[in-house]
């Protein structure tokens, strides 16, 4: 069984977060599924991108182990300890 050829993939957020909340990391996780557990995972810092208070986080995961299909890619936004909304997904492929 094959996995991906190249070594990463790279993900990156765009958070625009409500007055008052500090955005301080964003976790990514790939699963087979929106609600399955992580298969593989990372952590970002978020930085402030400009004046308009926008926070990125981008995190390089490696995909190579995976055998070729369709994933869900998860982002989880925390304030230190404290997840801040629902985490939010996106399908990715392997193939």
């Amino acid at each position: 069984m094959g996995g991906l050829p190249a070594a990463s993939s790279k993900a990156l957020v765009e958070i625009y977060p409500q007055p008052g909340q500090n955005i301080s990391e964003v976790a990514f996780a790939i699963a087979d599924s929106p609600t399955g557990p992580a298969m593989l995972s990372g952590r970002s810092p978020a930085t402030e991108r400009d004046k308009a208070a926008k926070r990125t986080a981008a995190v390089s995961i490696d995909m190579s182990s995976l055998p070729p299909g369709i994933y869900t890619a998860v982002a989880s936004v925390f304030d230190g300890t404290k997840l801040l909304g629902e985490p939010a997904g996106h399908s990715v492929s392997t193939d």
